[in-house]
């Protein structure tokens, strides 16, 4: 075992390049408050969500190459991945509000442009 701890590397090599980064507003469900949610874009084309900017792990992925943007009123949008089970597809929905319309136009633009 201690040959392989000494093979860990310190600082490995960052593999995901950020295509476009901040914070919106996240809706997490039915009657419940909008929360303030760090996204960040990759250039591989994943969106993660993060509670805050300082956490590690997101706490939702998705693949944005299998995922669609559905414009809602006002400054709101829809993120939805789909896929594909053994029984039917699968749909992971994360609710969007930006603060102004130029705004959710870049993230709109940031999520469907080709990677």
């Amino acid at each position: 075992m201690q040959f392989l701890d000494s093979m860990k590397i310190d600082n490995p090599p960052q593999t995901c390049f950020v295509r476009k980064e901040g914070f919106l507003m996240r809706n997490p469900g039915p009657l419940q408050k909008w929360k303030n949610t760090y996204l960040v874009i990759t250039t591989e084309g994943f969106l993660h969500l993060f509670n805050n900017d300082q956490d590690k792990e997101p706490i939702n992925t998705l693949n944005l190459r299998r995922s669609k943007v559905l414009e809602k009123k006002e400054t709101r949008f829809d993120v939805v991945e789909t896929k594909k089970g053994l029984i039917g597809n699968k749909r992971n929905t994360v609710n969007l509000r930006a603060k102004t319309l130029g705004d959710m136009s870049e993230w709109i633009q940031a999520i469907t442009d080709p990677f």
